[in-house]
């Protein structure tokens, strides 16, 4: 068996969401304004629609989550189900208000919400910003475990990269497999740094163990078992410690000394 691979990258919180992309995000979509009011008003047309989209939808959701042991727990349910039957009239009135014609409500509720966009931070952290940071760790990891050439070309300061980018699995879901681990991670990640600053340190921990339990469930599941060896955790190891993780993995991991997130891919060969 060989090490072939080895990245490790920091998910460093920008200061600020960039300008240009808070201001792409509210021109884009003040300009839709008339577009979501189309889509709702074609698909939410009548009281009967209403029910069987949005009322009874959300009323069959909600019974199933209510902990049937709890206190009048059919009562809840019930009169949940009953408000929103009821509701359509009050509902479309508000979209209307909101939406139709030159209202300036939807425009200006979007303006003053623009801050708000400034947790977009965390994503960018673990993904990264075209052309402010280009692909984040988590992308890079994913693209060196998937045998993209370019990824090289992109390691940063705070980066390290030995070894080459290695295409670990299936030639026929390298397309499949690459989103399905960079949106794993970077909720891992985004979560992680909530409950750290929150200082739950222990929910950040059991947030990073799943994490990369399920990063490694899905990696293995489409790897090239024949040419790589499948990740897994050493005898008596953690999750959340490097030092635990054997064969070929992408994970994450909070360092205590620079309490950041990193990411680390590595891979080995059978032979």
């Amino acid at each position: 068996m060989a090490e072939v691979l080895v990245y490790e990258g920091v998910c460093e919180i920008p200061a600020e969401v960039p300008a240009h992309i808070i201001d792409e995000w509210e021109v884009t979509l003040k300009n839709a304004q008339a577009r979501i009011y189309n889509n709702l008003i074609q698909k939410i047309s009548s009281d009967t629609a209403f029910k069987n989209f949005i009322a009874d939808a959300s009323s069959d959701a909600y019974e199933a989550f209510v902990n049937p042991n709890f206190r009048k727990a059919n009562v809840i349910k019930m009169k949940q189900r009953v408000k929103l039957a009821r509701a359509y009239n009050a509902w479309n009135t508000g979209v209307k208000n909101a939406f139709d014609g030159d209202s300036p409500y939807f425009a200006d509720r979007v303006t003053a919400k623009k801050d708000k966009y400034q947790l977009a931070r965390y994503t960018l952290s673990a993904v990264g910003s075209k052309p402010d940071l280009y692909w984040g760790p988590i992308p890079k990891a994913v693209l060196l475990l998937t045998g993209d050439l370019r990824a090289p070309r992109y390691i940063g300061a705070n980066e390290s990269l030995t070894g080459s980018p290695q295409k670990v699995v299936l030639d026929e879901f390298v397309n499949t497999i690459r989103p399905m681990l960079i949106s794993e991670g970077v909720y891992g990640v985004v979560m992680a740094y909530f409950a750290h600053e929150g200082g739950l340190a222990d929910l950040r921990d059991n947030v990073i163990r799943q994490t990369n339990q399920n990063l490694e469930k899905i990696l293995n599941s489409f790897m090239d078992t024949s040419a790589y060896v499948a990740g897994g955790l050493a005898s008596g190891g953690d999750y959340k410690d490097p030092a635990s993780w054997t064969g070929t993995y992408v994970h994450i991991y909070f360092d205590a000394t620079s309490e950041k997130v990193k990411v680390k891919a590595r891979a080995e060969t059978v032979s």
